[in-house]
Parts: structure tokens; sequence; C-alpha cells
């Protein structure tokens, strides 16, 4: 290992770059996981489309399969008062330790 004139030991360039990087980078990857997302569906929306992105109730999805689709496990989706005439296939369990169920009822419209 190279020294300096003091006797300290010089560090490779490449690590003195990826060190702060990686400071940088880990915490954006540890929440990452842990942010949970809520999906909108309201088929009685004017806005309502499926190729929206349905984070928004101003801009919520129009069945809720595309929610189930779009969820991972953790998230939940916010089903609003309608009719939903759909058969609906869960791609993922949604099962997460300390969870809670992906799937919530918005409070009755008046």
């Amino acid at each position: 290992m190279r020294r300096n004139e003091r006797g300290k030991a010089l560090l490779p360039a490449f690590v003195k770059t990826l060190v702060p990087l990686f400071l940088f980078l880990l915490p954006l990857f540890a929440c990452g996981s842990a942010i949970a997302a809520s999906y909108h569906v309201d088929n009685r929306h004017p806005r309502a489309s499926d190729s929206n992105s349905g984070m928004k109730p101003g801009q919520p999805l129009k069945t809720i399969s595309a929610g189930t689709a779009k969820a991972s496990p953790g998230d939940t989706v916010w089903v609003h008062s309608g009719t939903y005439r759909e058969m609906l296939l869960l791609p993922r369990d949604g099962r997460v330790p300390g969870s809670r169920h992906p799937f919530a009822r918005t409070p009755a419209r008046t």
C-alpha cells in the first residue's frame, strides 16, 4: 500500500469515488421498498381510465383489475363506490408480514 509523506495510507481513487456514491444511494434503495403506494379505482369518475397512474383520486383507474395489476404487496387499492362487474385475478398474494389487507373501500359519497 502506498503512503503519503506523513505515513498515512493512500486509498485508490476508485474507492474515494465509490464510497460517497454508495453512501448516497443506500438510503434510496432502503426506502424504496418501505414506501407503500395507494391506488384509487372509481369507475364513475369522468376521468377514470386504466391508463392513468391511479395514484391520485382525481385520476383514478377504471377497473379493480387495473388496481391489482399495479399494486405490490403492502400497497392499498382504494375502491370508490360503484358497480364493478369484473372477475378479479390477483397477480400477487399481497402477504407481507405486518402489512394490511390490500383493498379498502372509501367512505360513501353523499
